[in-house]
């Protein structure tokens, strides 16, 4: 059967179609776009690592129409040097890197680095395999933010628009 993989759960087609009609992404030209017509203007940089190609591709196509530069990432260790390069408003970090581990200690270690590098930006974490303790355990440490995967589009684009609007009001 034809299934989709996003995070470390695989999705039927039928279950496909349904988030895709759900949150209204359509195939036009064999591009995938997002038809919401109230976000036209872009504000910000977004940064999102996450070692899943689909889970990266649906968040481009969701946050491409919004921000003006969406930065993905498949490896955190390419952070420090996105960081350098650019000015960014917020970064959606995924918790879990290796297959093997889920706990989310590569996300906290990386929450570590980013601030370390940059303290006053925004860390959204989000994971696939989250548990009460773990999100408060990451907020602890300074994420300002924590999401589970699945999403829900709505949800993620107010907790993300909340983060930036946050660090704008700080700076």
């Amino acid at each position: 059967k034809n299934r989709l993989r996003i995070g470390h759960s695989c999705l039927s087609f039928r279950q496909t179609l349904w988030i895709i009609r759900r949150n209204k992404v359509t195939l036009r030209h064999n591009r995938y776009e997002i038809t919401n017509k109230r976000m036209t203007n872009k504000r910000g940089n977004i940064i999102v690592v996450d070692d899943n190609p689909g889970v990266l591709m649906a968040l481009q196509l969701l946050l491409k129409p919004i921000y003006n530069k969406v930065k993905l990432l498949a490896k955190p260790d390419l952070l420090p040097a996105a960081l350098e390069k650019e000015e960014w408003e917020v970064v959606l970090l995924d918790m879990n890197f290796s297959s093997s581990l889920n706990q989310g200690q590569e996300g906290i270690y990386w929450l570590h680095q980013l601030k370390r590098l940059a303290p006053n930006l925004p860390v959204v974490l989000i994971t696939a395999f989250a548990d009460i303790t773990l999100a408060v355990k990451g907020m602890k440490e300074g994420a300002t933010d924590f999401v589970v995967k699945p999403w829900d589009n709505h949800q993620l684009l107010a907790t993300l628009r909340d983060r930036k609007s946050t660090r704008l009001n700080s700076s």
